[in-house]
């Protein structure tokens, strides 16, 4: 049986590595879940040089399943409503796989599907109103040569792992947000946002705009000419207003 516990940073409480000699060379990784929580029980044991990184490696691997598993538990719910309605087909389904593991890119024309055996050549032509379409709804962005998921996407991809719905027969265009997800959120702040105020000036409106426009376009009228040999009437002096009466005086 293992001697003292090691608490070790990178592992939770309930999960460590202890070693099982005095000279260093042989380790076991523990687990107090799968003691039934009363006791540690050895989940692997590793001897040699490598003993303790192995068993370092083994009890983070075990941790990180046990986190999941627990997530599973208290987001099954969750997790069947997001996938449920994302509605994606399988094509979907695997375009996110592919940007999650790195492999969706785009060269400026086209998206493609890298090679993973060979880096330098292309792989399949992805659809670009496929890829846009989950770009659209928040999944996915590209950043120059690689599309990757978004927090929602990765979120996205996990719900429709654990949830497994059945695929989408007919291939929509328009797919809706993760639910609960980040750009659910900001579509509805942007509904509810209240409109933003007019600065336009009197007369700025599109029909006040066009009767102006018509006004400047009317021909002007010709004014009436004095028959010849009428005198032209000369125009009215200035008028002087007395203090004392208030009447009005022409002058001249």
């Amino acid at each position: 049986m293992p001697g003292t516990l090691t608490s070790i940073d990178g592992l939770p409480d309930s999960v460590t590595i202890t070693p099982l000699t005095l000279r260093d060379d042989a380790y076991a990784a523990l687990c107090l879940p799968c003691g039934g929580g009363g006791q540690f029980a050895p989940i692997q044991t590793y001897r040699g040089e490598w003993a303790r990184p192995d068993a370092y490696m083994a009890a983070r691997l075990h941790a990180e399943r046990h986190a999941r598993d627990t997530e599973a538990v208290l987001n099954s719910e969750l997790w069947h409503r997001q996938a449920e309605s994302l509605g994606w087909s399988q094509a979907q389904a695997d375009t996110m796989h592919w940007a999650e593991r790195g492999h969706l890119h785009y060269d400026g024309t086209v998206y493609y599907q890298m090679d993973p055996d060979d880096p330098r050549a292309k792989g399949r032509t992805v659809s670009r109103a496929r890829v846009t379409a989950l770009i659209t709804a928040g999944l996915l962005e590209c950043d120059g040569r690689y599309v990757t998921p978004t927090q929602d996407g990765h979120a996205a991809s996990r719900a429709w792992v654990a949830a497994r719905p059945d695929p989408a027969r007919t291939e929509s265009a328009h797919l809706r947000p993760l639910l609960g997800g980040e750009e659910e959120a900001r579509r509805r702040r942007h509904e509810t946002a209240p409109a933003a105020p007019s600065h336009a000036a009197p007369g700025d409106g599109p029909a006040e705009q066009l009767t102006l426009f018509a006004t400047k376009l009317r021909p002007r009228q010709p004014r009436p000419r004095r028959p010849r040999g009428t005198p032209a009437t000369p125009p009215p002096g200035p008028v002087l207003f007395t203090v004392a009466s208030g009447h009005a005086i022409p002058e001249g």
